[in-house]
């Protein structure tokens, strides 16, 4: 390679600097070509204290994906914990085309619950999602307990794929139908201040011991206010 300043060093993943004769190596840049190859180098560790933002296709900057909740497929983890409820190990089909669903049971009536607590929120928008499906039971509730005071929530119907009811007045509220009678339920939550919130799913208000309903997927993500668009020129 000629020396010069800029120079891109192109190949291999496992090919170093070394490995190349250069004669100025000041000012390099390493090109690792992660799209093409597909793969990230082993060498190199990423983290970020906040989340990343992009151009949505409507062109407005919106936050990237991302899930504030962990272990949000497992739930026999110990982070998910249980009230008058229990869950299998995730072997059940789920509406992704894999097997990790589980199957939730209650132990007592229209009182069980999954929830995950000190979820750190700030004052702004988010979205909760899950996929659920009907078991012996197809009402079941999912939202949040704002700050440990105010629950949020919405009772979904997985029989006709409809909003049975609400409390504590959540927005955006929607039911959608994936197939083999999954449906993606969500509704959307501003908080008035940061804090510290509790995100659940839980047996319908009028359940009985030992009904059963499917679970999968628990998402909570931030939604970024933004009323910046991004233009392109050619």
């Amino acid at each position: 390679m000629n020396s010069g300043r800029g120079q891109i060093l192109r190949g291999s993943f496992n090919r170093s600097v070394n490995d190349r004769a250069i004669d100025d190596e000041s000012d390099l840049v390493l090109d690792l070509r992660f799209a093409e190859d597909a793969r990230m180098y082993e060498k190199i560790d990423f983290d970020r204290a906040s989340n990343a933002t992009q151009v949505g296709s409507d062109g407005y900057i919106k936050y990237a994906p991302h899930n504030l909740i962990p272990y949000s497929e497992d739930f026999t983890n110990a982070a998910w914990l249980k009230t008058s409820i229990a869950s299998s190990s995730p072997i059940h089909s789920d509406p992704l085309g894999g097997t990790n669903a589980i199957l939730a049971t209650t132990s007592t009536s229209g009182n069980g619950a999954m929830f995950q607590d000190n979820i750190t929120t700030s004052k702004e928008k988010y979205i909760v999602s899950v996929y659920l499906k009907k078991g012996t039971t197809d009402v079941v509730q999912f939202g949040l307990v704002d700050q440990g005071t105010a629950s949020v929530r919405a009772e979904v119907n997985l029989t006709n794929g409809s909003i049975a009811a609400s409390d504590g007045s959540p927005q955006d509220l929607t039911i959608t139908a994936i197939s083999d009678d999954w449906y993606r339920c969500s509704i959307s939550y501003t908080f008035a201040a940061s804090g510290s919130d509790t995100f659940q799913v839980r047996s319908g208000a009028g359940s009985s011991s030992g009904e059963t309903f499917y679970v999968f997927g628990y998402q909570v993500e931030k939604v970024l206010n933004s009323s910046i668009t991004v233009s392109y020129t050619h």
